[in-house]
C-alpha cells in the first residue's frame, strides 16, 4: 500500500513504522455508529481496507484489517482477530503483531519479538481504559 510505504519512510526500525501507521489510522479513520448498528446481526461481512482508507471511515473490523493490510505491506506480521472484550462480551476485532523493535502508548504496550495485542478502535476513541493494558478483557475467537 502506497500510503504505508510513505508512512515507513525515515523508520529506524519496525516499532516506528507500526507507531507511524497506528497514529494515521487513529488520526484519519473515524467510526461509523450507522455501519456498526446495520451489521450488528450481519453475518459474513468482509472488510475493504481501500475503501475504509478512502472513505475514512469504519467499525472495528475494519480498523483491524486496515491495519492489518497496511502492516502486512510493509512485511511486519500481523493478525486480524475477533473474539469478545469484556465487561459486556462486545463482539469486537483487534490485531496482534511482532515486531522487532517497542513501542508503548496510552492504549497499548508493544513489545519486541512478542505477539502484542493493538486496538485501533479503542485507540481512536481514546483508549477507553477498561479495555486497554494487560489485555485481560479479550477473548479470542478467530485468527485470520
Amino acid at each position: 500500500m502506497a500510503q504505508a510505504r510513505q508512512l515507513a519512510q525515515g523508520a529506524k526500525n519496525q516499532g516506528d513504522v507500526l507507531q507511524s501507521v497506528c497514529t494515521y489510522i487513529t488520526g484519519h479513520i473515524k467510526y461509523d455508529s450507522s455501519k456498526a448498528t446495520r451489521l450488528r446481526s450481519a453475518t459474513g461481512y468482509v472488510p475493504d481496507p481501500d475503501a475504509t482508507l478512502a472513505d475514512g471511515t469504519g467499525i472495528c473490523f475494519d480498523y483491524a484489517s486496515l491495519g492489518a493490510a497496511m502492516l502486512r505491506s510493509l512485511g511486519i506480521p500481523c493478525k486480524v482477530v475477533t473474539g469478545y472484550v469484556s465487561p459486556n462480551n462486545l463482539y469486537h476485532a483487534w490485531i496482534m503483531v511482532y515486531i522487532d523493535g517497542s513501542w508503548t502508548s496510552a492504549e497499548f504496550k508493544v513489545d519486541a519479538r512478542t505477539w502484542s495485542r493493538v486496538d485501533l478502535t479503542f485507540a481512536a476513541a481514546g483508549g477507553p481504559s477498561e479495555f486497554v493494558g494487560d489485555a485481560s478483557s479479550y477473548t479470542d475467537r478467530y485468527t485470520y
